[in-house]
């Protein structure tokens, strides 16, 4: 077990998702309007970018890939138009004017091309599958809906069978990597918090562990019926430990300083002589060094580490007192 931090200073937030307005927190939209032929994601459910979490049946994909053939067909005609008056220009057959009217032709449908292409993409439609599109046999009315950002389902709006208008939410996907601690601190503590500056989160769920974080917000408004004012603490959420809704603690320090002292379980301390140790782990499986060290007063089967251990080392919990006692066995005088 790695020894903890333990705040002297705490304060109970509500835990609030993390989510920067383009990229954690992300709306699947359905670009086109339709028939809602499937959807394959469920709440709860893990995504990755470009997954494919819906598919409808649309008309208006349809006839935009049927006018994007006819415009393509018409480029075509309009490019052999152009070059057959380039070359009666040169022979004396056609005049300028003719070639500036077949030229300004030209530029018009390759405008209309590029027009309709780009009104594929934003209907869904792949570059690659626009490309390949060269007769009405190929054109199709399905479109496929994928997941804009990898995360989890966090909504669900739509079923199998609805039909729906184009730009219509579908679900919401959302990045729970990172979480925010959203809370309200008092109008004369604010001079301990600042931008950038560090706070350390403990939760029930969780005795015993302490998470860092950073502030990453300060309101620059004070509430005037409470004089608080809101503050946001970006947190890492390994594992998706950090649940919608939690409640935490947060401790901050003087001048926005998280204050820590290291804290070992109770378990993990071992008396020899009258003198208070940990066994640490080393960098070799299965060896540890015995450390002395200083304690404080014991709080909730936890005790803070006033001098001997840093932060972030690991100590032996379960089975310590079998190492006191072997240890004990090969030095019979006790620590020297």
């Amino acid at each position: 077990m790695a020894s903890d931090r333990r705040p002297k200073r705490r304060g109970k937030w509500q835990l609030e998702l993390y989510k920067p307005i383009h990229i954690k927190k992300t709306p699947v939209v359905s670009l086109v309007g339709g028939i809602v032929r499937s959807v394959s994601a469920e709440l709860g459910q893990n995504l990755r970018k470009g997954q494919r979490v819906a598919v409808v049946f649309s008309n208006e994909l349809a006839e935009a890939q049927s006018r994007y053939l006819a415009a393509v067909a018409a480029l075509d005609e309009h490019h052999r138009h152009h070059l057959r008056t380039i070359k009666l220009v040169e022979i004396g057959a056609a005049s300028r004017e003719d070639l500036e009217m077949a030229t300004s032709q030209y530029r018009e449908a390759e405008s209309n091309v590029s027009n309709l292409r780009q009104k594929l993409l934003l209907l869904g439609m792949s570059a690659q599958r626009i490309d390949s599109l060269n007769s009405s046999s190929q054109i199709s009315s399905e479109v496929t809906v994928p997941s804009p950002s990898s995360g989890t389902v966090t909504s669900r709006t739509v079923n199998s069978g609805e039909v729906i208008e184009a730009n219509k939410e579908l679900m919401r996907v959302t990045d729970l990597s990172t979480v925010w601690v959203v809370g309200q601190v008092y109008e004369k503590d604010l001079a301990t918090v600042r931008v950038g500056s560090g706070a350390n989160v403990t939760s029930d769920a969780y005795p015993g562990r302490v998470f860092r974080g950073r502030v990453s917000y300060v309101d620059p408004k004070i509430d005037p019926a409470t004089r608080t004012a809101q503050v946001r603490i970006e947190l890492a959420n390994p594992a998706q430990i950090f649940k919608i809704g939690m409640y935490v603690n947060v401790a901050f320090g003087a001048q926005g300083i998280a204050i820590t002292t290291p804290v070992v379980p109770k378990d993990a301390v071992q008396a020899i002589v009258n003198q208070q140790f940990v066994f640490v782990a080393t960098e070799k499986p299965n060896e540890f060094t015995l450390r002395p060290i200083r304690l404080g007063p014991e709080s909730n089967g936890v005790y803070p580490v006033l001098e001997g251990l840093s932060a972030g080392e690991r100590v032996v919990v379960e089975g310590s007192f079998l190492l006191r006692a072997e240890w004990l066995k090969q030095h019979p005088q006790g620590p020297q």
